[in-house]
């Protein structure tokens, strides 16, 4: 957002301050101090990701009519998958006998996944692949023509329609599931650098 980036010029200039590279005195005055505090936040900024609980999701889960949806609703909460990181995950990603999921998080690095609440994860994930192997064998678990990853838009899309179906009170979004996954995991663990 503009203010974070202001606050990060901000804490440049104490920086300078700090180590003495300021030899020349440019930095004495802070131009960007009073410009932060002037800026407004816009609506969307300000309110946060609502989250969906074990209730919510249950809730949603009902409404999952085929394989295809309740893998994306399982991965999404029990997971904590980002919908990018769906929609690139491809069938060579998934480790049946592991029961894990390998893939690439958000800032290039590969990271090995076992799912909270395994067993039902792979149990659709099982059940899904067995209904795309009769029709074709896809590369991605969610395709566009078989050998495209489907845009994060197009699941976005698919995501909303089953919230709406379940006609909860809450306004979630498939980010909340990802929220909902932390949550629940540090509430069992508490251990924050495990979530």
């Amino acid at each position: 957002s503009q203010k974070r980036n202001l606050a990060t010029i901000k804490n440049f200039f104490e920086y300078l301050k700090q180590v003495h590279e300021d030899d020349g005195k440019f930095f004495l005055v802070n131009p960007v101090k009073e410009k932060i505090h002037g800026i407004k936040l816009k609506d969307k900024d300000t309110e946060h990701t609502k989250l969906c609980g074990v209730r919510e999701f249950s809730v949603i889960y009902e409404q999952a009519w085929t394989s295809k949806e309740k893998v994306i609703l399982t991965l999404l909460y029990y997971g904590g998958l980002r919908i990018e990181e769906l929609c690139h995950l491809s069938w060579n990603n998934v480790d049946f006998d592991r029961q894990a999921l390998t893939f690439i998080r958000k800032g290039g690095y590969l990271h090995t996944l076992c799912p909270r609440n395994t067993a039902n994860v792979f149990i659709q994930l099982n059940y899904y692949l067995q209904e795309q192997s009769k029709s074709n064998s896809p590369k991605y678990l969610y395709s566009k023509n078989g050998n495209l990853p489907l845009s994060t838009r197009a699941m976005y899309s698919q995501i909303m329609a089953i919230i709406k179906r379940a006609q909860l009170p809450l306004h979630l979004t498939p980010h909340s599931f990802r929220k909902g996954c932390a949550t629940e995991l540090y509430q069992q663990t508490k251990d924050l650098l495990l979530v």
